[in-house]
């Protein structure tokens, strides 16, 4: 996997050089966006984000980067977010663990209309085992960790007919060349590019589509060097009946083109305007304690400051670290600091504010959604986490929706092979509704404790409390008006007739015959 990374930063830097354009697109057609090699340098900026790299010279176009943004030639990443925010979201999407043996429960519980409750059983079988040889439990928080820091995430079906097994495989969206989508957003036609070994052991630049044929057909080819070739036992060409193609695409944020928007990227020009000054400040408290001096006397032939030049593998950044100092010739010998007269807490207090400005526009980088400060209570806790819930809802549809589709593909392949798991299915189940289902979307946001589950409970019977007496609602409207489930309900009253039957019976006294 690293070197794999490693391959594509260094792809990404021999494309082309940065352009401020790479990080824009203009509705409607979205402009230079859906470029192949402006995608690259993209995602490598976007990747670099999230490794905390994006200033350093290890990129060919990080000059570049900050001389168009007009940023201090020293400026690290010192309060970006990205990390914090794709692991939010790698978290949030299908965090926790599997339910590998009936997927009814875990990060992905699995529902199924009440028209297909027949097939359940075999249905929630063949997709385990999808999650099993996919290997699923370790590999799904990549899918939505490349979603949130990049944008675009690809998972492709593959058939393995050694094995007689089908499993999924993330692919990275700087391989996607090239990608068809219909209306609703089912791929159509694929085209894959990176480097490979062919069958003689020399890299070559492998390429791989997938496409639509004649009826139910799909017509897939492999290329080397852009000429038809045919890597280990598999054909330069071959025809599957799937019918569809095997691959689904994510954009974390759709935004209407056809590749989609980082989480970080709507605060981009903040977290820039952020690290520029915050590095600024610091190497300001740098100088503070290291200064640039003035010595009335002559230079001594050996120099009292650290001397310039190229930097080197001990000095990586000589003009950070260099004593400057400026010589005059006087009888009095003596040395003053020079040192610039800047309010540093201005500067801080500064950084703060653009702080908490980024913070309002991603609020799931606050803290109080994890825990309330001081003594707030559950409520204050509810309070913060409610628009993070919303937003967390509405990115999990587009990656819920990909994964059932995924699960469908796979079962009627698995099913038309007669692989072991899959039997029952074809691939006319996904035509003849036999493999709709669903991701829950109620499933909890926030994992709680026990104890946090009391807090809550009680404070929800508080509200209630007060429906009830202050507001002289009935009580079982104030359920409903909170949500609850109305079977629910229902058995909460007849249990509580009953209790309140067998009091009464219980009180009558015994009469002597």
């Amino acid at each position: 996997m690293t070197d794999k990374l490693s391959f594509f930063k260094k792809l990404a830097m021999a494309f082309k050089a940065f352009r401020e354009a790479d990080m824009m697109a203009s509705l409607p057609d979205g402009g230079d966006w859906d470029d192949y090699e402006t995608r690259r340098v993209r995602y490598d900026i976007l990747w670099s984000l999230y490794e905390n790299t994006t200033y350093s010279n290890i990129h060919s176009w990080s000059q570049a980067y900050r001389n168009r943004y007009a940023m201090y030639k020293f400026t690290r990443n010192l309060y970006n977010p990205a990390a914090r925010e794709a692991e939010f979201w790698e978290q949030m999407v299908w965090g926790g663990s599997l339910d590998l043996q009936e997927a009814r429960k875990g990060a992905v519980p699995v529902l199924l209309p009440k028209e297909n409750q027949a097939n359940e059983e075999a249905l929630r079988k063949a997709i385990t085992d999808v999650w099993r040889k996919s290997n699923f439990a370790l590999r799904k928080d990549t899918i939505p960790l490349w979603g949130a820091a990049l944008g675009d995430v690809g998972i492709k079906i593959v058939d393995d007919r050694e094995r007689g097994i089908v499993y999924s495989q993330i692919i990275h969206p700087s391989i996607i060349k090239d990608i068809e989508v219909n209306n609703v957003g089912w791929v159509k036609r694929y085209e894959l590019f990176e480097k490979r070994y062919d069958n003689d052991g020399r890299v070559v630049d492998y390429a791989e589509t997938a496409e639509r044929g004649v009826g139910e057909d799909v017509v897939f080819r492999t290329f080397a060097n852009g000429k038809p070739y045919a890597f280990g036992d598999t054909p330069a060409e071959w025809v599957e009946p799937y019918g569809f193609i095997p691959f689904v695409i994510i954009q974390h944020r759709d935004v209407g083109l056809d590749w989609g928007y980082a989480e970080i990227h709507k605060v981009l020009s903040k977290v820039r305007e952020i690290d520029d000054l915050a590095s600024k400040t610091h190497d300001q408290i740098r100088k503070s304690i290291d200064p640039f001096w003035l010595f009335n006397f002559s230079k001594p032939k050996k120099s009292v400051a650290a001397e310039g030049g190229e930097n080197t593998l001990d000095r990586p950044q000589r003009g950070r670290e260099e004593v400057q100092a400026l010589y005059i010739d006087k009888d009095n010998a003596s040395g003053q600091a020079l040192i610039a007269s800047v309010d540093l807490g201005s500067a801080l207090t500064s950084i703060d504010k653009m702080l908490s400005e980024l913070e309002r526009e991603l609020p799931e980088l606050q803290d109080d959604i994890w825990t309330a400060s001081g003594d707030a209570s559950g409520e204050a806790i509810s309070k913060a986490r409610e628009k993070v819930g919303t937003r967390v809802v509405t990115r999990r549809q587009a990656y819920d929706a990909a994964l059932v589709r995924l699960h469908q593909m796979a079962i009627a392949i698995g099913g038309h092979f007669g692989y072991q798991n899959y039997e029952g299915f074809d691939l006319e189940s996904y035509k003849q509704g036999k493999l709709e289902h669903f991701i829950n979307p109620e499933r909890p946001i926030f994992q709680t404790s026990k104890a946090g589950e009391q807090s809550e409970f009680m404070r929800e019977l508080g509200i209630i409390e007060k429906m009830v007496n202050v507001l002289e609602m009935p009580l079982e409207t104030a359920l409903r008006e909170r949500g609850w489930d109305k079977v629910k309900i229902k058995e909460m009253f007849a249990e509580k007739e009953r209790a309140i039957k067998l009091k009464q019976e219980d009180k009558i006294p015994d009469v002597e015959q």
